[in-house]
């Protein structure tokens, strides 16, 4: 199976999508006191805008908001929430081009919500997402905002941030039965977290991304998809064969084209690795068995 490595291609599920809209602290068009929602794109990335002297009083900031980041890609929430929290303190007072802009760090804003969804404070996280949301994206996808959104029971303002769409990536696209699409809450949560998960897996950080595919299994326990998805996970980056088995099973009995005859592929690889290393094999298995 670890030779099988490099031949793999995890495939993507959903595309995210259409605007941002206000909710939880941020009804009806409302941001919290002193928070500049709009298109207005101003963040301490920003370093044109800013002088000498007011890019050397704005580094500790930076260099705090550049350790959440970090914190927050290793997995350490606690440490990043920390950091980030810091990089805002550390926001010296505006001035020049920043002199009318009240929240002074979009993007430290929109990290530290981040941190916070990601450790399950979404009330708390979720009004500070959408701040940095709405001024360093202005508009399009957000799997944290449509998980949080999902979590805290809003599948309209869920749906907003994850559309369900596939991935134009992809070079077969599967069947629409096959996907969790957006249709309830939790066919919308498992989208979302298959996005999110997607994105660490692009950015080489798979254990993170096994975690999202297991979190979408876990509220859509049998989706074809999200099995095949989970499935990939697990023989290439996890080196389980054992939970990947009974996922291409899965996938193989009630899938559709191509992911189906891509999961026969796979059972047919899986057979050959357990045939060398039975110890490997899922309770209950049979060699010969369909």
């Amino acid at each position: 199976m670890r030779q099988r490595l490099t031949r793999a291609t995890v495939v993507s599920a959903c595309a995210l999508g259409v605007l941002a809209s206000p909710m939880v602290g941020i009804a009806n068009g409302q941001t919290p006191a002193g928070v500049q929602v709009g298109p207005a794109h101003i963040s301490t990335r920003l370093d044109t805008r800013l002088n000498g002297a007011a890019q050397a009083a704005w580094k500790p900031a930076r260099e705090a908001e550049r350790r959440a980041n970090q914190l927050l890609l290793a997995g350490d929430l606690k440490g990043a929430e920390a950091e980030a929290r810091r990089a805002l303190s550390l926001m010296p007072a505006p001035v020049g081009p920043l002199a009318n802009t009240a929240n002074r760090s979009p993007y430290a804003t929109q990290l530290l919500g981040r941190i916070l969804v990601r450790q399950g404070k979404y009330r708390e996280g979720l009004p500070m997402l959408l701040v940095g949301h709405a001024n360093v994206v202005g508009t399009g996808e957000d799997p944290d905002i449509a998980i949080a959104y999902c979590r805290l029971g809003d599948y309209m303002n869920a749906k907003r941030f994850c559309s369900g769409f596939i991935s134009r990536r992809l070079r077969n696209t599967p069947a629409a039965a096959d996907l969790p699409g957006t249709r309830t809450l939790a066919n919308l949560e498992a989208s979302a977290l298959l996005r999110r998960g997607l994105n660490a897996l692009g950015e080489g950080r798979p254990k993170e991304a096994n975690a999202d595919f297991i979190a979408a299994e876990r509220v859509t326990p049998k989706n074809v998809f999200v099995a095949y998805t989970l499935g990939r996970s697990f023989v290439y980056d996890m080196q389980n064969g054992r939970e990947a088995w009974k996922r291409f099973r899965l996938v193989a009995a009630k899938g559709h084209e191509p992911i189906r005859t891509e999961a026969l592929r796979q059972i047919g690889g899986l057979r050959g690795w357990f045939r060398i290393h039975p110890e490997e094999a899922p309770a209950g298995y049979v060699a010969n068995a369909k």
